[in-house]
C-alpha cells in the first residue's frame, strides 16, 4: 500500500539526514523507490553508491548518471588530494566498468601531483587492469604508461609493466635506460635470448663512453681486446 511506502520514504529521509545510509537505502528498496536512493546518494556526492544502485535496480538511468558524474569530476576545481583525484578512477572499477575505470586513472598526470609513488601505483594499476579485462587495449596502456614512468625516471616499474605484456624489447630497452645491465642481461638470456648480442653491444657502448679504468675492465670481461687497449690507453 501506498501508505506503507511513504511511511518507508520517510524513514529513509531522517536516516539519510542522520547519515545512516545503509538504513536509509534498505527502506527505499523495500518501498520500491530506488530512485529516490540514487537521488540521495548523488546529492550527498557519494557516487559509487549512486552508480551501483543504478546498476543494479535502474540501469536504463545508468548512461546519464555516468555522464553527470563525469561532468561532476571534470568542473571540479583547485588542487585535489590523492584520494580526490582516485575517485573517479575507484567508482568506475568498484562498479565494474573497466573502460572508465581505465582512463580515469591514466588521467592521472604529473601536471595534478608531483607524488610520484602515487602516479606510478595508478598508471600500474591501469596498465593491470586493461591487461585482466581489456587485453586488445592493454599494449596501448602499457607503452603509455612506460613512457611516463621513463620520464620519471621510473625504469624499473617501467620495464616490469613492459614484461607483463611480453613487450621484451622495450623492457630490456627500460633496463638499459635505467642502468641496470645486469637486469637487461637476464631478461634477453632467460626469455629472449635473440636479444642477447643486443644488450651486450650497449652494454659495450656504454663502457667505451663513459671511458674508466673500471669500464675498461670491464670492458675486458665482454671484448677482451677492446678491454685491453681501453686500459692501454689510460
Amino acid at each position: 500500500p501506498s501508505s506503507v511506502a511513504d511511511v518507508l520514504v520517510g524513514q529513509a529521509r531522517v536516516a539519510f539526514e542522520s547519515k545512516d545510509f545503509q538504513a536509509a537505502e534498505s527502506f527505499l528498496l523495500r518501498a520500491q523507490r530506488p530512485e529516490l536512493a540514487m537521488k540521495y546518494y548523488k546529492e550527498a556526492n557519494m557516487w559509487t553508491d549512486a552508480i551501483r544502485v543504478a546498476k543494479d535496480y535502474l540501469p536504463a538511468k545508468l548512461p546519464q548518471l555516468q555522464k553527470e558524474y563525469e561532468l561532476y569530476v571534470n568542473s571540479s576545481k583547485g588542487i585535489k588530494s590523492t584520494e580526490e583525484l582516485l575517485a573517479p578512477a575507484k567508482t568506475w572499477e568498484q562498479n565494474g566498468d573497466y573502460s572508465r575505470a581505465v582512463n580515469a586513472y591514466m588521467k592521472i598526470t604529473v601536471q595534478q601531483t608531483s607524488e610520484y609513488n602515487f602516479l606510478v601505483q595508478c598508471w600500474k594499476k591501469a596498465t593491470e587492469l586493461a591487461m585482466k579485462f581489456l587485453p586488445n587495449d592493454a599494449p596501448d596502456v602499457a607503452v603509455t604508461a612506460c613512457e611516463r614512468l621513463a620520464a620519471i625516471e621510473r625504469y624499473e616499474e617501467a620495464a616490469e609493466l613492459f614484461l607483463g605484456v611480453e613487450m621484451i624489447q622495450e623492457a630490456i630497452d627500460m633496463y638499459i635506460q635505467g642502468g641496470m645491465w645486469q637486469e637487461a642481461k637476464d631478461v634477453a638470456s632467460q626469455m629472449a635470448p635473440q636479444f642477447s648480442q643486443y644488450v651486450s653491444t650497449r652494454y659495450k657502448e656504454f663502457l667505451r663512453k663513459r671511458g674508466g679504468v673500471e669500464d675498461a675492465k670491464a670492458l675486458v670481461g665482454e671484448d677482451p681486446i677492446a678491454g685491453l687497449d681501453m686500459l692501454a690507453r689510460q
